[in-house]
């Protein structure tokens, strides 16, 4: 777990040694020990302007599955899960887990059928509580080019 949450923190162009476009998701793989190398697929959302970082969202395979993993910077509301939703369909919440200095995560695990829904959509509608606002974030991802990103990982 600790493994993870520091490739998932690293996760960017300067952290890979491999990078993979697939439409809006990059597959970003690094070695993480001598012959073993960990990909996850990921999107960077940037606000438009000033190329601040809104969010990351990664898919990472392990021997229980798939996880949806979302990067934010600092400042959430813990006590309130993050959710999302694939076009408009039902909310899915994302547990959060993990906090540095810089950036939350917040974790799913993903059944086969929320993985069809994620193949099958066009934007996932992510949200979560700030601690200083009274309104929820909102942000929309691009799915386009996730079907091939999840074929690749495999």
């Amino acid at each position: 777990m600790i493994r993870l949450l520091a490739l998932l923190l690293l996760v960017g162009p300067a952290a890979a040694e491999e990078v993979a476009r697939h439409r809006d998701w990059s597959l970003d793989c690094r070695a993480v020990a001598q012959g073993e190398t960990s990909c996850v697929l990921a999107q960077r959302l940037v606000a438009p302007g000033d190329d601040a970082e809104i969010a990351q969202i990664v898919l990472r395979r392990n021997a229980g599955g798939t996880a949806l993993v979302l990067r934010v910077p600092t400042g959430v509301n813990l006590t309130q899960n993050a959710a999302y939703r694939v076009d408009g369909g039902a909310g899915m919440p994302l547990r959060w887990t993990a906090c540095d200095a810089q950036y939350c995560l917040a974790v799913a695990p993903l059944s086969d059928g929320q993985l069809d829904g994620l193949r099958g959509g066009i934007t996932a509608t992510f949200g979560y509580q700030p601690l200083a606002a009274d309104q929820a974030v909102l942000f929309d991802a691009s799915l386009l080019g996730i079907s091939a990103g999840l074929a690749a990982l495999d």
